[in-house]
């Protein structure tokens, strides 16, 4: 979403997707059964924490040395802390990137972006090359991706605890629905069927409900347990945001316009 400056939201998280194909050979779509597919998600995941430790640590930590500690996290060995100088304490904005690495990701469609830091527009005479190429999907795969953390989220049950922070996906993608991103991905909604079908097949959640998005009936508003709970982490998030802070209830009310009108095109496309 940053990428192609969709959202004006500080975040202490880089997601990368960790090419598989350093990792095996195995194909992490082929056909399996379930409790194949968990056998080989946890090999998989495995040998990525083994090589963010032994190869991508010691990368990371020689490039940003002295500025900059590095250390694999120690409740999540999938994600490097950086820990930088800060200016400012903030109880949610903490001083440190996460670079999290996931090697069950889909990285397709993608496209070579050139992106610059937030600190070069403000403070341009401290750069003397603040762009730099990245390769990233689509924005078009982030809405559809956002999309259905979304209706994951509205079928949790309240036995399973949601994670905190996750206010930001509704934030994002209603901000994402007010740009053209928005027309563009209902033009593609065979993108949306790639985007299920991979998660039905690497991540095989029965309770978050995908295959009722591919019947038309896809949900965006959290439910009711959730509310309070998202509200107040929203509330929280509000000095991560520096651009436009939508209130929460103009957030939900974007989304349920959003949801019917992606049911409505996605029921008018299946059925031509």
């Amino acid at each position: 979403s940053k990428v192609f400056g969709l959202i004006d939201r500080f975040s202490e998280d880089i997601d990368l997707i960790l090419d598989w194909r350093l990792l095996t050979e195995e194909d992490p779509e082929a056909e399996r059964s379930r409790t194949q597919q968990d056998k080989f998600n946890l090999i998989i995941i495995e040998l990525s924490r083994r090589y963010i430790k032994n190869q991508l640590l010691p990368m990371v930590k020689d490039i940003l040395a002295p500025n900059c500690s590095v250390e694999v996290n120690p409740n999540y060995p999938d994600i490097l802390n950086i820990t930088y100088p800060s200016s400012f304490r903030e109880e949610y904005l903490l001083p440190y990137i996460q670079l999290e690495f996931g090697p069950l990701s889909a990285a397709i469609p993608h496209e070579n972006y050139t992106i610059r830091p937030y600190a070069a527009d403000e403070f341009p005479g401290l750069f003397k090359n603040p762009d730099c190429r990245v390769r990233a999907i689509t924005a078009e795969r982030s809405f559809w991706e956002k999309a259905t953390i979304l209706h994951q989220e509205a079928h949790r049950s309240t036995d399973k605890p949601q994670p905190l922070r996750y206010s930001r996906h509704y934030y994002d993608l209603a901000r994402i629905a007010g740009s053209p991103v928005k027309n563009n991905s209902l033009a593609n909604l065979k993108l949306l069927e790639d985007v299920v079908r991979f998660k039905q097949n690497v991540y095989p959640r029965t309770w978050a409900r995908y295959d009722l998005v591919i019947k038309g009936e896809l949900k965006l508003i959290p439910p009711e347990h959730l509310i309070g709970f998202l509200r107040d982490d929203y509330d929280n998030m509000e000095e991560m945001i520096f651009g436009i802070y939508p209130g929460f209830d103009e957030i939900i009310t974007t989304l349920k316009k959003l949801e019917l009108e992606i049911n409505q095109s996605y029921t008018k496309w299946r059925d031509l």
